[in-house]
Order: C-alpha cells, then sequence, then structure tokens
C-alpha cells in the first residue's frame, strides 16, 4: 500500500490534498473544497480493481479517526476526544471471572493511560474517564475500587496546570509532533498548541504473563513421601 501510496500522489495532477494521513487502510485528508476531494476519491478507485475506497464526510464540523474524534474543524477550538463505534458493546473482562486479581487492575490503568493520550483538553479527558466508569460497571467492577485505581493512577502520572494535560513525560514523536502541527493548521488556520506524547512501556509492567507456579509443582524440586500405612519413606526429585 505503501508504494502504491506514494505513486498515486505522484501521478495525481489536479488539486492535491492540503493534508494526508494514512494508517493501514484508514486515510484522513483535508481538501479546500467537497468536490476536490471527490474527484481524488474517483481517481484512486480507477488505480487498482482490487482497491476501492469509500468517503466519509465531517458531520457538524466533526470527523472520527481511528480511535479519535476531530472536532471543532470549523472554529479556532480543535478537540481531540476517544471514539468509540455504536457497535461497541463494552464486553470486557468481568470482574466475577475466576483469574488473578491484577489482571482486573490492570485492564482499569490499560484504558485510563489510552484517554489522555487521545484526549487534549480536561473536559473531553474528564468525560471519557466517566465512559469508562460505566463500562467498568456494567462488567461488575465495583464503583469505589475503580475510583480507589482511577485517583492514585492519575495522580502517579499526570498533573493538572490551567486546564491543560501535564504528562509525566515529555518525549513526544517527531513525525506525529509535525503531523499534528499541520493538521492544526489546515484545519484551524492558524497553530494551534496541541500535544501529544507516547512514551513506551512493556505489558509485563503491569501484569505477569503467567499465573504464579506452586512450590509442589516446580522443576528440581527434592521432596519426600511417607507412607500412611507404614514407615517406608521415598526421596525423589522432579
Amino acid at each position: 500500500m505503501s508504494f502504491y501510496q506514494s505513486k498515486w500522489l505522484n501521478e495525481y495532477n489536479f488539486n492535491k490534498p492540503n493534508f494526508y494521513l494514512r494508517y493501514v487502510d484508514d486515510i484522513l485528508t483535508v481538501f479546500g473544497n467537497e468536490q476536490d476531494s471527490l474527484n481524488f476519491l474517483d481517481f484512486l478507485n480507477k488505480r487498482h480493481p482490487n482497491i476501492k475506497l469509500t468517503i466519509e464526510k465531517q458531520t457538524n464540523h466533526s470527523i472520527a479517526f481511528l480511535d479519535v474524534i476531530i472536532s471543532g474543524i470549523n472554529n479556532q477550538n480543535f478537540i481531540l476526544q476517544t471514539y468509540r463505534k455504536l457497535t461497541y458493546i463494552g464486553l470486557l473482562l468481568n470482574f466475577q471471572i475466576f483469574t488473578s486479581f491484577s489482571y482486573k487492575i490492570s485492564l482499569i490503568k490499560c484504558l485510563i493511560d489510552w484517554s489522555p493520550k487521545i484526549c487534549n483538553n480536561w473536559n473531553s479527558f474528564h468525560n471519557d474517564i466517566e465512559s469508562i466508569k460505566s463500562i467498568l460497571i456494567k462488567n461488575a467492577y465495583p464503583p469505589f475500587l475503580i475510583d480507589k485505581v482511577i485517583k492514585g493512577y492519575l495522580s502517579y502520572k499526570f498533573s493538572s496546570n490551567q486546564n491543560q494535560l501535564k504528562y509525566a513525560s515529555d518525549n513526544p514523536s517527531p513525525h506525529i509532533k509535525n503531523k499534528l502541527s499541520k493538521l492544526c493548521k489546515e484545519f484551524c488556520k492558524e497553530n494551534v498548541n496541541i500535544k501529544l506524547v507516547f512514551t513506551s512501556f512493556k505489558i509485563k509492567n503491569y501484569f505477569s504473563y503467567k499465573d504464579p507456579i506452586l512450590d509442589d509443582l516446580k522443576s528440581f524440586l527434592v521432596y519426600k513421601f511417607t507412607c500412611a500405612g507404614c514407615s517406608s519413606k521415598h526421596i525423589g526429585e522432579t
């Protein structure tokens, strides 16, 4: 897809998109008018018999791209919020299921950790946290436990400063930063201060991959067995 993308963008001689961003088979573009977008779509759909694209236009100055809703497109306030499809039913690891408690706590933390990486202001972040709490409660998670984990995790990770999100780590990806900067200029026609910070974090830091092995089941274990009916004993090694 990357090969065809570069090839077709170079071959297109009409009004090219002001902004172009692709992730796998999802593409976000910005055009000067609707007809330019339709011409570009028609051009792409004629390039290859097995590649056919559809188009989704902004609605009420908002559009969804991947897990993000981009709103306030024609205004100065450029807002990013978490997007969940209408078919999303919120089915997660149920709290009553027989599995490690650490898995359940880590699920709450994973949901919270993803939210500020999308939301760019406290209002949308707060709304997303309330949505996460509602989803977890439907999966039988106790409200007091949800609030406790959220409070502890956020107090460790973030701090509030004039209604802005301040991240514990300040090492943004240059590629993402440049893409967002260009996107803001095209949408808002001015430099909007939006800053996303992504940090790598291994999943094993949240919980162990495997359940702990009982001592009786471990390898290289020396054991002694005494017969219940006599005094015979047996010493062995696993």
